[in-house]
């Protein structure tokens, strides 16, 4: 299950970002890195190599998960896990990074030849998809049909991504003649790139692109900052007819007016991030389903929690809130600003629910989960998120504005992850040395997220009491 989990996310998680290093996107340079770094003596491969390296941290979330799962739900030893993530991270990291400091700085492959490494590439993973969809066709829906693909010793030999996965069949499986062969070449390549990568020759053609993606990427942060969601087309956005009218009374008019605005930006309610979300539940059963027909309560609920968090971490929440605040006349609505606070941010909470609602009942389902157990998730799924958000609305937006936002991301990110392991511990402490049962531990949990989402909501609609707080 970890194996299957492990290369499903290589293949689609890890491989296609890489792609955009070909049209020289992908690496995030701030219009702070335009007038300050690229200015100064440094080489444009070191300029490159830290811009790649402001987005590590979420690559060390990436395998702190991974971890995390290993242990606790798939039960592999902990020495195996701590030995396979600490290789594979050096490995994965010298060999990526080489890879995208040759494509994206390259000044002798031509614009031809990126083309055709690259569509390469995705007709290599229509390839897999047809290959894994055929196998399910033919053998039915399970991991094993699915592993008959990826277990397959011609999958394994593909060159970078076959041999990274046979490097973690050797560590977690044990040795195979195939899985040997293919980790020494894995081995052999990330030292092979890096030695490319290292006499390539590179005189900063990059900058001129690297600058006009910094300047759409200011302009994307700045609709976010807005509320506004992002869109890649440049087609204008269409206005639906709506025969909704503004209801309630006060603050409650604002969670009123998302929604109006909402239906009328687009034609379901339901969105494709939340049709995802769905998928992703169907694929975490996929994988566990064989191993786990009737899953322990706490590693569910726990699993749970976790995925919160991460997805949280990469489904970023939009601040409709602020597009609200930033409307003057919100200040004369006769209501606290807390309550003003909860409703500008209540859509983002019905979002959350329908997300939780798609990931978690695949999940209890496929599991024979209890309904209390299956309901309680999906709560904390909710508060996790909201807790995250409203840290967000404090630590950067608000106290952002005097330390500066490199440090409030930073203290935004420790603290949220803080908070959110606080509840996992405690509980965790309940069962185990208090033999506390499982289900009033999760109750506490829920009361927990309650509490802090409460504290952080008071703190923040105090700040937000004057209109220069956001300034």
């Amino acid at each position: 299950g970890f194996v299957t989990m492990g290369s499903f996310v290589l293949v689609y998680l890890s491989l296609p970002p890489m792609l955009s290093y070909f049209k020289r996107k992908g690496v995030i340079f701030r219009q702070s890195d335009i007038n300050l770094v690229f200015t100064t003596p440094l080489s444009p491969k070191r300029v490159l190599i830290y811009g790649m390296f402001k987005s590590a941290y979420m690559s060390f979330v990436f395998q702190l998960a991974i971890f995390v799962a290993a242990i606790f739900i798939f039960k592999i030893p902990p020495m195996i896990v701590l030995l396979y993530s600490f290789t594979d991270m050096i490995l994965s990291t010298t060999s990526s990074y080489s890879l995208a400091t040759l494509m994206y700085a390259s000044e002798k492959i031509s614009a031809k030849a990126k083309n055709m490494i690259k569509y390469s590439v995705y007709a290599l993973l229509g390839i897999i998809s047809g290959a894994i969809l055929l196998s399910v066709y033919q053998n039915g829906l399970s991991v094993s049909s699915v592993q008959l693909v990826l277990k397959s010793p011609l999958f394994l030999l593909i060159p970078f991504i076959g041999w990274q996965i046979s490097y973690m069949n050797l560590i977690i499986l044990g040795p195979t003649l195939i899985n040997v062969v293919a980790s020494l070449l894995y081995v052999l390549m990330a030292i092979s790139l890096f030695y490319a990568a290292k006499k390539m020759k590179c005189s900063g053609e990059y900058y001129e692109d690297a600058l006009s993606f910094a300047d759409d990427y200011e302009v994307l942060l700045e609709r976010n900052k807005s509320g506004e969601a992002i869109r890649f087309s440049s087609k204008k956005k269409a206005i639906h007819n709506t025969k909704t009218t503004l209801q309630g009374s006060k603050a409650q008019v604002i969670f009123s007016r998302q929604l109006l605005t909402h239906r009328r930006q687009f034609k379901f309610f339901i969105r494709f991030f939340d049709i995802v979300h769905l998928g992703i539940g169907f694929l975490l059963l996929l994988m566990i389903h064989d191993e786990f027909n009737s899953m322990d309560p706490m590693i569910f609920f726990y699993a749970i929690m976790g995925i919160s968090i991460y997805l949280s971490t990469f489904f970023a929440a939009l601040n409709n809130w602020r597009k609200e605040f930033d409307n003057y006349s919100l200040y004369l609505i006769p209501a606290s600003n807390m309550s003003k606070l909860f409703y500008a941010t209540l859509f983002e909470h019905l979002t959350s629910l329908i997300r939780a609602v798609f990931i978690v009942l695949p999940l209890a389902i496929g599991t024979q989960m209890p309904v209390i157990i299956t309901i309680l998730a999906i709560i904390v799924f909710v508060l996790m998120r909201a807790m995250i958000i409203y840290g967000g609305i404090l630590f950067k937006d608000i106290v952002g504005n005097a330390v500066g936002q490199s440090l409030a991301a930073l203290l935004t990110m420790v603290i949220n992850m803080i908070l959110s392991l606080i509840p996992m511990g405690l509980s965790l402490l309940m069962i185990i040395f208090l033999e506390v049962n499982s289900t009033l531990a999760f109750i506490f949990v829920v009361f927990y997220c309650l509490l802090i989402n409460w504290f952080i909501l008071l703190i923040s609609a105090n700040k937000l009491g004057h209109i220069e707080a956001l300034k």
